[in-house]
């Protein structure tokens, strides 16, 4: 069972409470993102308007399997740019 270290950044920090945390078992990149939406319809709304990077690259969350020990960045839009 593989673990990926997330970080969260801006909104998404703010929503979820926390900058960081460990998960397992997520099924890729998709299935992590299941996993955090079902936490709560606002924390869903705002991971769908999210960029992810996975071990510093960007990636779509539909094909994106996760390594064990990925680190998983979390970017809601930002305002300017």
């Amino acid at each position: 069972m593989s673990e990926a270290r997330l970080r969260y950044f801006a909104a998404a920090r703010q929503a979820l409470g926390i900058s960081e945390e460990c998960l397992s078992g997520a099924n890729g990149l998709a299935g992590l993102i299941e996993h955090l939406s079902a936490r709560s319809p606002a924390i869903a709304q705002l991971l769908s308007r999210c960029s992810f990077l996975v071990d510093g690259r960007r990636r779509e969350p539909d094909r994106t399997p996760l390594p064990d020990g990925a680190v998983v960045d979390v970017l809601p839009p930002f305002a300017g740019g």
